[in-house]
């Protein structure tokens, strides 16, 4: 089994931001990461919506409820403030 570990920041207007790397949502893909992000103890513990963001070369993408996307794609990344991880366990390939 392997493991990814994922920053995570809370916000005051009810939300919960997760970092994810480009690299696993090739490896993983954009909806199996965030399936599996919202059924972590963790992100359930928060009762809040949740969403993923990551950079690309075309810079940072969003993914999860459209209108929270619209509003997180609007901030300035390098504000926010990580202050959780949150580790997802993998099956591995046979």
């Amino acid at each position: 089994m392997s493991t990814s570990t994922h920053e995570t920041a809370l916000f005051e207007e009810g939300f919960a931001l997760v970092r994810v790397e480009e690299s696993d949502v090739d490896t993983y893909g954009a909806d199996t990461l965030y399936a599996m992000i919202q059924e972590h103890p963790w992100v359930l513990e928060q009762e809040l919506p949740v969403l993923i963001v990551y950079p690309t070369s075309q810079g940072m993408q969003a993914y999860g409820d459209d209108e929270l996307a619209e509003t997180v794609m609007e901030m300035a990344f390098d504000d926010i403030v990580w202050g959780h991880e949150l580790t997802l366990e993998w099956e591995d390939e046979e």
